[in-house]
């Protein structure tokens, strides 16, 4: 049995404080379940709306991270037409659902 003096007392039972963001630990959890679509957050949907607006008024060259069939693709475009109604956009004409876009990168 430990002494006093070696006993830890409460300190074994505090919180564990970690270093890492919550995007940081999403993105690791992702990147060990790579069949997995990965959540967003809330704010990372709302930044991701407003960029492909941004994208879509300044006719900007963008590449799109997509989740579709268990794996992410990369398709690279202008975004030619939002559909608000069916949560489509349209890249070079083609739709993409919205809940399947992961990322997007101006060129």
């Amino acid at each position: 049995m430990p002494n006093k003096s070696e006993d830890r007392g409460m300190m074994k039972w505090a919180a564990f404080h970690s270093v890492m963001s919550e995007d940081e630990v999403n993105s690791y959890i992702n990147m060990s379940n790579p069949n997995e679509k990965p959540e967003l957050s809330e704010d990372q949907i709302n930044e991701l709306e407003q960029l492909i607006i941004d994208a879509y008024y300044n006719k900007s060259v963008v590449t799109l991270t997509i989740y579709k069939k268990q794996e992410n693709s990369i398709e690279t475009g202008i975004i030619t037409k939002l559909d608000g109604v069916n949560k489509l956009v349209y890249l070079d004409k083609k739709p993409i659902p919205f809940s399947d876009i992961l990322s997007i990168k101006f060129e």
